[in-house]
């Protein structure tokens, strides 16, 4: 087995496509374990809005496992677009399903109070994902690499969602009355935009894969 000092070498020498796919094992992992949480938090605490957060979790970790295959088993551009398409229909059936759970959530909202501590961990690796989220987007544009697009695309959508849940953290220990049914529909109403941005990326990606052929010429 190989010490962490040439597990990094390797990983510092390995090219973009391979540096991502490492990443992408771990960040699936990463999205399985915290929706598996999430979704237990839900049920236990009886809180919709953490429950879908988890499940919305899980989407974006099968979008990113759909990346993992496509890096390592597409043989030829043609087979990269048939990955990228498949991304782009899973972000699109996990942000229609977070976003149409977000409109049940505007007309009958819960409250859940997390420790402060957690709630502002929460906030904080919330916002750092966010940070990152960007960045690779940015990159990935820059390289014009088709799969390394869709999956910061994806890591792009969870970072607004982990926002929506960021800002039901802070607010759940706002004070002992309790927090207020106007910001709870607030919240909901975050939700319902993180679902439409994430519905608006998954189809510029399927227009993409729609014009590929003019996109290759």
């Amino acid at each position: 087995m190989k010490k962490p000092g040439e597990l990094w070498r390797a990983y510092r020498e390995a090219d973009l496509r391979a540096r991502s796919r490492l990443i992408a094992v771990f960040t699936m992992i990463a999205n399985f374990v915290t929706a598996a949480g999430k979704v237990a938090i839900g049920i236990v605490s009886s809180s919709f809005f953490v429950l879908i957060s988890g499940a919305y979790s899980a989407g974006v970790g099968a979008c990113k496992q759909i990346f993992y295959r496509g890096a390592a088993r597409a043989a030829d551009r043609e087979e990269e677009w048939k990955y990228y398409r498949n991304i782009a229909v899973g972000l699109l059936l996990s942000g229609l399903f977070y976003g149409v759970s977000m409109v049940r959530y505007f007309f009958s909202p819960d409250v859940v109070r997390y420790d402060t501590i957690v709630g502002i961990s929460i906030a904080a690796f919330a916002f750092l994902d966010l940070g990152l989220a960007i960045a690779g987007l940015v990159r990935s544009g820059r390289r014009k690499d088709l799969l390394l697009s869709g999956l910061k695309t994806v890591n792009f959508s969870g970072a607004l969602a982990a926002i929506a849940l960021t800002q039901v953290a802070l607010l759940s220990f706002s004070g002992e009355e309790g927090v207020s049914p106007a910001v709870l529909q607030g919240n909901a109403a975050m939700g319902i935009l993180v679902g439409a941005v994430s519905c608006l990326l998954a189809l510029r990606m399927l227009v993409r894969f729609g014009k590929r052929d003019r996109l290759q010429g």
